[in-house]
C-alpha cells in the first residue's frame, strides 16, 4: 500500500527545470568598462575598445578617452549602501563583468530613451551574459514592476522565483 502511495506522490510531483539564461542578440559596438557605480551601475568608455573617438556629451564636442557613459541595469533593484546584500552584490557584478570587459548595451523597446539621474537605463551584456538576468538569478537583485513588463520580464521573474526558492543572495534568510 505504501509503495503505491509513494509512486502516486512521485508521479504528481513536478520537476522544476532551472531557468535558462537568454542568448545574446546581435548588438552594436562594445563599450569598455571603466568602473562600477554600485551593484547596478556601470561607467563605460563612450568609444569602446579602441578608446578613441569623437562624440558629443552634455552639449560639448569631445575627442579622446575621457568621455564616459553612465549606465544603470534596466528592470532590477539592487541593495543600496548599508543594506543587506550590498557588498555581495558588488562582488557578484565585479565577478560577472571583470576588470576590462567589453559591455554591449540593449535598449528596452518600450522605453527607448530612458534615463535616471543622468544615467542611461539599459540591458547590459558582458562575456555573452545578460548582467541584469545574472544579478537576479544569483539573488543579488529584485525585479522591478517595470522590469516585469519588459522584453526579458518573464525570464527575470522566473529567475527571481528560482533565487527565492533556492534562498540565494538577499533571499538567504527569508
Amino acid at each position: 500500500m505504501s509503495l503505491i502511495l509513494a509512486t502516486a506522490v512521485l508521479a504528481t510531483a513536478q520537476i522544476i527545470p532551472p531557468v535558462q539564461p537568454p542568448r545574446p542578440p546581435r548588438l552594436g559596438f562594445p563599450l569598455r568598462l571603466i568602473s562600477l557605480d554600485g551593484p547596478s551601475g556601470l561607467t563605460l568608455d563612450q568609444f569602446g575598445s579602441n578608446g578613441v573617438g569623437i562624440g558629443i556629451r552634455r552639449g560639448r564636442f569631445g575627442f579622446g578617452t575621457n568621455l564616459e557613459r553612465r549606465v544603470l541595469l534596466y528592470g532590477i533593484a539592487t541593495p543600496r549602501p548599508g543594506e543587506k546584500g550590498y557588498s555581495g552584490a558588488m562582488l557578484k557584478l565585479e565577478n560577472l563583468v571583470g576588470r576590462r570587459a567589453d559591455v554591449f548595451l540593449e535598449q528596452e523597446p518600450a522605453n527607448r530613451n530612458k534615463t535616471y539621474r543622468g544615467a542611461d537605463v539599459r540591458y547590459a551584456w558582458a562575456w555573452g551574459k545578460l548582467l541584469n538576468f545574472e544579478m537576479v538569478r544569483f539573488g543579488f537583485a529584485k525585479v522591478t514592476e517595470e522590469g516585469r513588463q519588459g522584453k526579458y520580464g518573464p525570464l527575470l521573474t522566473a529567475a527571481e522565483d528560482e533565487a527565492r526558492r533556492l534562498k540565494e543572495g538577499i533571499w538567504a534568510d527569508r
